[in-house]
């Protein structure tokens, strides 16, 4: 009797605690779904307040016009909120269900997906499956804009059309592009599945608790790197956001089958998502990475060589990671701050705020600044860095 009443009480217990969770998860559902709304009307009523301060003008400027005629085409976008759905990536709850939302929202949101159930010319259909089939051809699944085009055409012709095709394929996710911020550049990769391997060999969720265990995880002995030198790189890297190349080699051992390729796909994934730079000199960073003036002067576009011909000396050992490094708090960053400015002599604050930045935007901000700017790093941490101007007295 007494088994089957703890027995009772704990299935009751259990039975409770699924109804709890059941309803916080639900209320917390609901709050997304309302935010989603009220975030929707204030975007729409601050767009209409931007229209009015314009039309309120005694005269309006071109610029202003253009703008404008962009707040009116936004107005006219119906946007269509699907409920928020709560699925586990750990047991794999409501994964079916969040599925048939998405093919739903495929079939039926045009605006979003304009290429689904799109009936394509039959040359169109050609390109496709030879474009899906350059992976095949190449030491690597990725190609630059240029290259990517020049093969499509030559081979296939349409080249009024091959920015079309592109994103078509784009959108139905069986090619990844990527645009570089600031310049026409872009680099396509063929294979997304493996572009997103190489990304979560780097930022794991486990990298920082079990993956890094060299006894425990073979793939260091295996690509010839020795336990000594493994701790270094471990410490680096986890303590200072230092990371060796020979370190990432080894996460990336399954993915890449020639060294030579290693460190053009290095600098690729450095310059379209702006997740890491190499740690070298300045008059060295310039050798393999080229900042030239574009039509505006305000603006720069980054070049980085990519043939080896051109790229002498370019290899570099380490890159730093902000995504790894040390944060730093709100009493250190004051001191800093006021050791930093009692060198100056004229001091000017600038100072941006924000309270809904997109996560990793410091870490990519501040990999596009070292790489685009004519700025030097005294100290960078994953939430701060002191620097100055290379050439005029500015920090």
């Amino acid at each position: 009797m007494k088994n089957l009443l703890k027995t009772s009480t704990i299935s009751f217990l259990n039975e409770f605690n699924s109804l709890i969770v059941l309803f916080f998860r639900q209320l917390a559902i609901d709050k997304i779904n309302e935010f989603f709304k009220f975030y929707l009307q204030y975007r729409i009523d601050r767009i209409k307040k931007d229209i009015e301060s314009i039309h309120s003008l005694q005269a309006i400027s071109s610029s202003l016009s253009d703008r404008l005629k962009t707040y009116t085409s936004l107005l006219n976008i119906t946007i269509q909120i699907e409920p928020c759905q709560a699925v586990s990536s750990l047991t794999f709850e409501n994964f079916d269900e969040f599925n048939r939302t998405l093919q739903r929202c495929a079939l039926n949101q045009k605006t979003i997906f304009p290429h689904v159930d799109r009936i394509l010319p039959t040359l169109w259909a050609e390109t496709n499956h030879y474009i899906e089939s350059l992976a095949e051809t190449l030491p690597a699944p990725y190609l630059l804009w240029n290259t990517f085009t020049n093969k499509v055409i030559s081979k296939h012709g349409l080249p009024h059309l091959i920015n079309e095709i592109t994103m078509s394929l784009h959108g139905e996710g069986k090619i990844v592009v990527l645009n570089e911020i600031c310049s026409t550049d872009r680099v396509i990769f063929l294979r997304p599945s493996w572009l997103t391997d190489l990304l979560f060999g780097l930022f794991r969720h486990d990298m920082t608790t079990t993956y890094l265990e060299y006894d425990k995880n073979e793939i260091f002995s295996m690509n010839n790197l020795a336990e000594s030198r493994f701790q270094t790189y471990k410490k680096e890297f986890l303590q200072y956001g230092l990371l060796h190349s020979d370190l990432l080699r080894c996460f990336w051992s399954d993915l890449l089958h020639k060294k030579d390729n290693f460190h053009d796909i290095w600098l690729i994934l450095m310059r379209f998502l702006l997740i890491a730079y190499p740690k070298m000199g300045k008059e060295q960073l310039r050798r393999c990475v080229q900042v030239q003036p574009s039509d505006t002067s305000s603006n720069h576009s980054i070049d980085l060589k990519l043939n080896i011909d051109e790229r002498i000396d370019v290899k570099f050992d380490y890159a730093i990671v902000p995504h790894y490094l040390p944060l730093i708090n709100e009493t250190d960053k004051l001191e800093e701050l006021k050791t930093f400015q009692n060198r100056l002599k004229n001091i000017i604050v600038i100072r941006y705020t924000s309270s809904c930045l997109p996560l990793g935007f410091v870490h990519r901000l501040s990999v596009s600044m070292i790489l685009r700017l004519s700025l030097i790093y005294k100290k960078h941490w994953n939430n701060f860095v002191v620097g100055e101007h290379e050439d005029k007295n500015v920090k």
